[in-house]
C-alpha cells in the first residue's frame, strides 16, 4: 500500500463539535489590503470597543435561541479575530470566556487562540492572556521592513516590531506563530527570507505565509488601478509557491494548507474546521458562521450589528460546491470516502474518477483505502485543477 501519510494523521469528517470564532473590528488603523471588517479608531482605545461586548452577549442568546441544538456540541475551538483582537480589555475578555462557558460545553484541551499586533504585546497582557485561558496566540508580523509596512498603510511602532516576538516566545504560552506577507512591490527573495529567519529564532509552532492580493473593494486595490501604488510581486510569490513546501519542510514543518505551515500536530484547530466543513458559530460584525448547512453572514456595519445583535443574511450551502472549495486547500493527508460518502452515488464516482485523473497527471497520490493528497506540483495549478474537478461531477 502507498505510504503518503508519513508521520500524519489523516483528516477525517467529524461530526459533533462547534467552534466559535468573535470578531473584534477596532484596529489602530485599518491596512489598504485588508478586506476583513475592521474600523481604524487611533491608538487610544475608545468606548466603542467596551460596548460591544454586551452585543456580544445578545448575539450569543439569539443564536441559541434559533438553534438551542448547538448547546449540546461539544466546543473545542474559540478563536478571537479582528481587526485586532489583541486591543480588547482584558477584564471584559474574561467575562466573555466565562459567559461562553456558561452556555456552551467547552471540552477540557479546547484550543483558545487570539490574535495579536506587535504593538499590543507586553509582558502584562501575556500573562493576563494566560490566566484567562488563551493557550494559542498568533502575532500579525507581515514583515519587518517599515517601506513595506508603510505601503500598505499599517501603522508600525519599530521597538514593538523588534521585541514582540521574543516577549511571545519567552511567555507561558507555549503554542504561537506568526503571519508573514511576501509579494510586495520589488520586495526581493532574500528580503523575505530574512522576514522568516527572524521569526524561526523564536522557535514558533505554526507559521502562515501568505501572498499579497489585491481584493476587490481595498484601499490599495484602487491604489493600484489608478497607479498611484505599483501591483504585487507575481514572479517573487509564484518562485515562493514553488519553493517554500520544499524549505520548510527542510525547517521541520509540516505544509498542511495553501498558505499554513506548523511542526507536527500543531494546526490550527479552528481554521481546520472552516476547511472541513465543521459547524462554527461566529459573532460580531462583519463575522461569518456556518450552522446545519446554512452560512450566515453579519452585516459589515457597527451600528446595524450593536443594534439588531443576530439579524444576519443567510443562505443554503450546496455541499459539492463547498467541499472543492474548502478542504481542497489542504494539502495533508485526507479520508476522501468520510467526506463523499453522503453524496449521491454518481457525484461520488465522478468524483474519484477526476481525482484518478489527477493522480495519473502526479497532482496527488491517492492509496487504495481512500486516503488522498496533494502533491507539491498542484499548487500553482489548484484553482484549475478545483475548476476542473466542479466541471466533471456536474456536467456529466
Amino acid at each position: 500500500m502507498l505510504n503518503i501519510l508519513g508521520n500524519q494523521t489523516a483528516i477525517k469528517k467529524r461530526e459533533g463539535y462547534l467552534g466559535i470564532y468573535v470578531h473584534f473590528p477596532f484596529c489602530i488603523q485599518k491596512c489598504s489590503y485588508c478586506d476583513f471588517y475592521s474600523i481604524g479608531n487611533g491608538i487610544s482605545k475608545k468606548l466603542e470597543e467596551k460596548n460591544i461586548f454586551s452585543s456580544y452577549k445578545t448575539e450569543i442568546l439569539n443564536r441559541i435561541e434559533s438553534f438551542p441544538e448547538i448547546q449540546s456540541l461539544k466546543v473545542d475551538s474559540l478563536f478571537f479575530g479582528g481587526g485586532t483582537p489583541s486591543r480588547m480589555d482584558n477584564n471584559l475578555l474574561n467575562e466573555l470566556i466565562h459567559f461562553l462557558r456558561s452556555q456552551f460545553q467547552f471540552e477540557d484541551d479546547i484550543e483558545m487562540s487570539i490574535e495579536s499586533n506587535p504593538e499590543d504585546i507586553t509582558e502584562s497582557i501575556l500573562n493576563d492572556w494566560n490566566q484567562i485561558g488563551i493557550n494559542r496566540v498568533n502575532m500579525g508580523y507581515q514583515t519587518q521592513n517599515p517601506q513595506y509596512l508603510e505601503l500598505v498603510g499599517r501603522y508600525y511602532d519599530s521597538e514593538q516590531y523588534k521585541i514582540a516576538p521574543l516577549l511571545l516566545a519567552n511567555s507561558k504560552i507555549e503554542n504561537y506563530g506568526f503571519d508573514l506577507i511576501y509579494g510586495f512591490p520589488n520586495q526581493t527573495e532574500e528580503e523575505f527570507y530574512s522576514d522568516l529567519e527572524f521569526l524561526l529564532q523564536y522557535k514558533p509552532n505554526h507559521l502562515s505565509l501568505y501572498s499579497l492580493t489585491l481584493e476587490k473593494g481595498t484601499e490599495y486595490s484602487r491604489q493600484v488601478k489608478d497607479r498611484v501604488k505599483l501591483p504585487p510581486n507575481e514572479d517573487l510569490q509564484i518562485k515562493l509557491l514553488e519553493t517554500l513546501p520544499g524549505k520548510m519542510q527542510d525547517l521541520g514543518y509540516k505544509w498542511y494548507e495553501v498558505s499554513n505551515y506548523c511542526k507536527l500536530g500543531f494546526e490550527s484547530r479552528h481554521n481546520l474546521k472552516y476547511w472541513t466543513m465543521e459547524k462554527y458559530l461566529a459573532i460580531g460584525p462583519g463575522a461569518h458562521g456556518f450552522i446545519n448547512s446554512k452560512r450566515y453572514s453579519n452585516p459589515r456595519n457597527l451600528e446595524a450589528y450593536t443594534k439588531h445583535p443576530g439579524k444576519s443574511n443567510w443562505e443554503e450551502s450546496d455541499p459539492i460546491p463547498e467541499l472543492l472549495l474548502s478542504l481542497f486547500r489542504i494539502f495533508k493527508p485526507i479520508d476522501m470516502n468520510s467526506f463523499i460518502n453522503e453524496f449521491p452515488i454518481q457525484a461520488q464516482k465522478k468524483f474519484l474518477t477526476q481525482l484518478n485523473k489527477f493522480q495519473d497527471q502526479d497532482y496527488c497520490k491517492i492509496r487504495s483505502d481512500g486516503i488522498f493528497q496533494w502533491q507539491r506540483s498542484a499548487i500553482l495549478n489548484l484553482d484549475n485543477l478545483i475548476f476542473e474537478l466542479n466541471q466533471a461531477i456536474r456536467d456529466h
